[in-house]
C-alpha cells in the first residue's frame, strides 16, 4: 500500500502509517477510553490537500474519517483501518477590520485556546467553548456553547463564511447570500454537526469588543445542593444577558487540589464590573449562602478569562459523557433524583455540569440555523470519568447513561457535540434512529433534504451521521 500513500505524499501531504515511529502519538485522541488503529493519518496543510485526500479515498473506495481537534466524545474522528484526513495543520489566522465590522479568518485546524490567544492579542473577544484543546471547527459546526453565549450567541451564530471541500472534491466558499444549494449548505453547516456534508477548511467569524470582563466563583456544602439548584435554574437563564454561568455538582467529599470542598460550585463570566456583578449575585448569595470567602470576583482580560475556565478541563483520560437540554425548570422530585445519582457515583471524577442559556442564545428561531434547541433554558452534561480501569470504566459509562435516562422525562433532546452512540437503536436504519430528532429536532427533514442534494452518494457516512433520503424504485429521490 506504500505506493498508494505516495500519491498523497506527492502533493505534499504528510502521511503517518503503522510502521512510523510517530504513529502512536498521531493516532491518539482525547478520550482514551477508545483505542483505534487507522491504516494511515494524512496531515493536510491546505484546502487543496484536503480535496486530494478526499478524492484519494473515493478513487480507492477506502473508508475514512475527518479529524481536527481530536475531541469527538465517541472518538468518531478515528477508525480502525481506513484513512484519517486530519486538518489540524490548517492554522491560518487573520483579522480584518472593516467599516462593516471586525472579522477573523480562522483555519479549521485551530484549537480554541489558539483562537483565543490571537483574538485577545488583537483586542477582541470571541464566543466559543471552554476546553482549550478542542478544535474550533467541530465546535462551530455543532453549535459552540461557551461563557459568552448569552451575550453573543453560539459560535455558529458568529460565522460569516465557510470554506468547504464538498463531497465532489470541489472547494467552495459559502455564505448566507450564496445561491442555492450553497445557501442551504451554509444553513446546514451551522448546527448540523461535524462531517455530515463535507470537510470545512476555514471560517470567517465575527468578532466583538467589550469594555471589561469579570469572573466569579462560588462554592457550597453538598447538603445545599437542592437549594442551590432550585435558585440557579429559575435565575440563571433570565438574568442580565451579559452574564453566562455554569453550575457543577460532584460526588460528596470531592476536594480540590488544596483539600477544599468542591462538591457544589458555580462560575460565570460577566461583561461589566465586579460591582455590577455583585448586585446580580446578591439575591442568590442571600438566599443560599455559599462557603466563607465566596463569592470570589475578579476583573480579567479576555485571554485570562479563557485560562480561568480552562482550569476546569483535564488532560486526556477515559470518559463517557452524554447530555440533555432542559426546557422547563426541573421539579423537586427530579432534584432528589440527581442527589441520589451523585450519591451512587462509582468515581469521584463523575459529575453533572450545567450552563445557562437564554439571552442571545435564544434570539434566533429554532429554524434559523440547523441548531434547533434555542428555547432550552439550560443544558445538562452527565460525565462519567475514571482513571484507567476497565471494570470501573464500565460502571461509570453505565452511570452516565443511566443518569440521562433517569431524567429523560424532564428533558428534551441533546447536543450533537455531546455525541452519544448509546442513543442509537441496534438493527434500525439510520433514518429511523432516535438520535436524529434528539440532536436536530424539527430540522431533521430539511437537513436530510440538503444531505440528499449535496451528498447523494452518502460519501460522508459514519455512526450517527445524517442519512440522505431514500431512493425511489426508479433510483430517483
Amino acid at each position: 500500500m506504500s505506493s498508494a500513500w505516495s500519491q498523497l505524499e506527492d502533493v505534499g501531504i504528510t502521511v503517518v502509517t503503522k510502521s512510523d515511529a510517530e504513529y502512536g502519538k498521531a493516532r491518539r485522541n482525547y478520550n482514551t477510553r477508545f483505542s483505534r488503529y487507522p491504516a494511515a493519518i494524512a496531515f493536510c496543510e491546505n484546502a487543496e490537500q484536503v480535496s486530494a485526500a478526499l478524492m484519494f479515498t473515493r478513487k480507492n473506495q477506502m473508508p475514512f474519517r475527518v479529524r481536527s481537534g481530536r475531541h469527538s466524545y465517541e472518538e468518531l474522528s478515528l477508525m480502525d483501518d481506513g484513512l484519517i484526513i486530519d486538518v489540524s495543520k490548517l492554522k491560518q489566522f487573520k483579522v480584518n477590520q472593516t467599516e462593516q465590522g471586525n472579522y477573523a479568518v480562522v483555519g479549521a485546524g485551530m484549537r480554541q485556546d489558539e483562537v483565543y490567544q490571537h483574538v485577545s492579542a488583537e483586542g477582541f473577544v470571541f464566543p466559543a467553548g471552554t476546553a482549550p484543546s478542542v478544535g474550533v471547527s467541530g465546535v462551530a459546526q455543532g453549535g459552540g456553547i461557551g461563557m459568552l453565549s448569552r451575550a453573543f450567541g453560539l459560535t455558529l451564530d458568529n460565522i460569516v463564511s465557510i470554506q468547504l471541500v464538498k463531497p465532489s472534491g470541489a472547494i467552495a466558499v459559502l455564505t448566507a447570500d450564496s445561491p442555492v444549494p450553497d445557501k442551504e449548505l451554509f444553513w446546514a453547516l451551522r448546527g448540523g454537526g461535524g462531517g455530515n456534508f463535507g470537510i470545512v477548511t476555514a471560517y470567517t467569524f465575527k468578532l466583538h469588543q467589550v469594555p471589561e470582563l469579570t469572573v466569579y466563583e462560588m462554592r457550597w456544602k453538598y447538603d445545599q445542593f437542592i437549594d442551590v439548584m432550585r435558585y440557579w435554574q429559575q435565575w440563571a437563564p433570565d438574568t442580565d444577558r451579559n452574564l453566562t454561568c455554569q453550575l457543577t455538582f460532584e460526588p460528596r467529599d470531592t476536594l480540590d487540589e488544596n483539600g477544599k470542598p468542591r462538591e457544589v460550585h458555580s462560575e460565570g463570566l460577566f461583561i461589566g464590573s465586579p460591582e455590577a456583578l455583585a448586585n446580580l449575585l446578591e439575591p442568590w448569595v442571600e438566599t443560599v449562602p455559599p462557603l466563607d470567602g465566596y463569592p470570589l470576583m475578579e476583573r480579567k482580560s479576555f485571554h485570562e478569562t479563557t485560562e480561568f475556565f480552562a482550569a476546569f478541563d483535564s488532560a486526556p483520560h477515559p470518559f463517557k459523557t452524554t447530555g440533555a437540554f432542559v426546557y422547563d425548570n426541573l421539579p423537586e422530585e427530579s432534584l432528589k433524583t440527581i442527589v441520589d445519582r451523585l450519591d451512587n457515583a462509582p468515581s469521584k471524577q463523575c459529575a453533572l455540569w450545567m450552563q445557562s442559556f437564554g439571552g442571545a442564545f435564544a434570539d434566533p428561531a429554532p429554524e434559523d440555523t440547523a441548531f434547533f434547541h434555542r428555547k432550552a433554558r439550560f443544558i445538562q452534561e452527565y460525565v462519567g470519568a475514571w482513571t484507567p480501569d476497565t471494570l470501573l470504566g464500565m460502571k461509570c459509562a453505565r452511570w452516565a447513561e443511566g443518569f440521562r435516562s433517569a431524567l429523560a422525562e424532564y428533558t428534551r433532546g441533546t447536543y450533537v457535540n455531546f455525541i452519544d452512540l448509546s442513543l442509537s437503536t441496534p438493527g434500525k436504519e439510520k433514518a429511523q434512529q432516535p438520535y436524529l430528532e434528539l440532536y436536530y429536532g424539527g430540522n431533521v427533514q430539511r437537513l436530510r433534504e440538503i444531505k440528499t442534494q449535496v451528498d447523494p452518494d452518502n460519501v460522508f457516512d459514519f455512526p450517527q451521521s445524517i442519512p440522505p433520503l431514500p431512493r425511489e424504485p426508479d433510483g430517483s429521490r
